[in-house]
């Protein structure tokens, strides 16, 4: 309606209603919102205290996957054992060989599973490094350091102050 309400060779009073174009703005600024919440929610499961829940997460999807396959009717996994054992040597990544799957439904439920695989022990790897990274000092303890220096300074700013008046 306001492309067809503000053409150049309509009259000016309806041309001005090229400027309700702007409100299509507010899906941006509505987007931008979510965006946000959903970056601010990733960091949490992603930090080290998330980390729990990524590995829940992750035995679910061996236990799916290994469940779904032997149901898929692969012949090289025919019981819901051999599923779990088949997904959770490939969540792994070692992949024995033992078990694999041949069909196409299969491999799909393993390209998955190798990739939340993948994803888990990146994510293991950095809650691990970033726990040595951290240190042993709490954060309180550095901002009680810091708080005394801001205090040494300022009492050194007054003296040098009070010496050159």
């Amino acid at each position: 309606m306001i492309v067809a309400l503000s053409g150049p060779l309509l009259p000016a009073y309806l041309q001005s209603a090229r400027a309700l174009r702007l409100l299509r703005l507010m899906r941006l600024v509505r987007l931008a919102a979510i965006s946000t919440r959903v970056f601010q929610l990733a960091r949490r499961l992603f930090s080290p205290s998330g980390f729990r829940y990524v590995a829940v997460i992750a035995l679910l999807v061996v236990v799916i996957a290994g469940t779904a396959e032997a149901v898929v009717g692969e012949e090289k996994v025919p019981t819901i054992q051999d599923g779990m054992w088949w997904a959770l040597t490939t969540v792994t990544t070692v992949g024995y060989g033992d078990l694999y799957p041949t069909t196409w439904p299969g491999r799909a439920i393993a390209a998955v599973v190798m990739l939340v695989g993948i994803s888990f022990f990146a994510l293991l790897t950095a809650t691990v490094s970033a726990t040595f990274v951290k240190g042993d000092r709490p954060d309180e303890a550095i901002q009680a350091d810091l708080k005394e220096i801001l205090q040494r300074l300022e009492r050194l700013e007054r003296g040098l102050l009070e010496d050159t008046a």
